[in-house]
């Protein structure tokens, strides 16, 4: 997708954030050149992370509405494919949003064993209460093993 075309679908999306319910949008393919955050006037934060160059992995980022956009303490990257929100909502409990891709099928299996660990180790590592992951493939190739799909845990077999 063109890079003026992203950029008209995000000003699209920003004119409709009013009417929408939500906490957090996460964005995904973003052909954005460099990281940026900004506050718009109406209070919400836009948060964007740039392509890697030469790399399967896209742009991504979030929209925070304007009640969580005073809370965000900080956003992060444990590494190009998995950045991160953090808020503290309260003085006790904080969430970690994770916006990730699973490698698609051009990876090798190394570097699909090597993402998923290291989603892993994030996951167990973060000292949050909440943590939520957006866009990871959750299953295995193999019909006869379970995975987690809309509504629980499935077994294929």
């Amino acid at each position: 997708m063109p890079e003026h075309s992203t950029h008209a679908n995000l000003h699209t999306l920003l004119e409709a954030v009013d009417r929408i319910r939500f906490h957090v949008i996460k964005l995904q393919e973003a052909t954005i050149r460099k990281t940026g955050i900004c506050q718009l006037n109406n209070g919400i934060l836009v948060i964007r992370r740039e392509k890697v160059p030469a790399r399967n992995v896209s742009g991504k980022g979030f929209i925070v509405h304007r009640t969580l956009s005073m809370f965000s303490t900080r956003t992060r990257s444990f590494s190009r494919a998995l950045p991160s929100s953090v808020f503290n909502c309260c003085v006790i409990k904080k969430i970690t949003v994770i916006n990730c891709s699973s490698p698609t099928g051009t990876t090798d299996e190394y570097e699909l064993d090597a993402f998923y660990y290291q989603l892993g180790e994030v996951v167990h590592n973060d000292k949050v209460y909440y943590k939520f992951v957006v866009n990871a493939r959750i299953g295995t190739a193999n019909e006869s093993e379970y995975r987690i799909g809309n509504f629980g845990l499935k077994g294929e077999g």
